[in-house]
């Protein structure tokens, strides 16, 4: 489905033109952000991300829709760590280890509730593969869900110890 993108540079508007019912709810509620008259039609830097994420929620359509920035991060003390999802801004899940010598052993993934079913325990198990291949060393998967994840992707079997 054909898309395009607005940003303001905190927050990114998508447009989805054949959901579009011209209710011209946007255009009665931020004329200063939506003139059908221009190209490019949508200027999200003429309001706050705040009265932005207002509006796009009354879209009746769903053609207007606040684009999920995801993150991910890693902090690592030389003993532990943990891999980090964040969605805007939004702690949304982790995947826990701990290292045995030159062996990551992952011993847990949670996803927060209200984020489950986005795919992010996946993201998280790719960070770390991704991880263990760039610095050469195997993983120990205790967690059960990294370890079903090892499972059904044999070719990871390289970097399983």
């Amino acid at each position: 489905m054909e898309e395009h993108e607005y940003s303001n540079g905190e927050i990114t508007i998508i447009w989805k033109p054949k959901l579009c019912q011209h209710a011209k709810v946007c255009v009665k509620t931020l004329p200063e952000v939506y003139s059908p008259s221009e190209r490019p039609w949508i200027h999200p830097k003429n309001a706050t991300s705040a009265e932005l994420v207002d509006q796009v929620s009354k879209c009746p359509s769903g053609a207007l829709t606040i684009k999920k920035e995801i993150t991910l991060a890693q902090e690592d003390n030389g003993k532990k760590g943990r891999f980090i999802i964040y969605e805007d801004n939004k702690f949304a899940g982790e995947m826990t280890y701990v290292w045995n010598n030159s062996i990551m052993i992952i011993d847990h993934t949670g996803v927060e509730s209200e984020f489950e079913g986005k795919g992010y325990g996946k993201k998280l198990f790719t960070k770390a593969v991704e991880y263990a291949r760039s610095n050469n060393i195997k993983i120990l998967p205790l967690c059960p869900f990294a370890n079903r994840m090892f499972n059904i992707n044999k070719e990871l079997a390289d970097i399983r110890a």
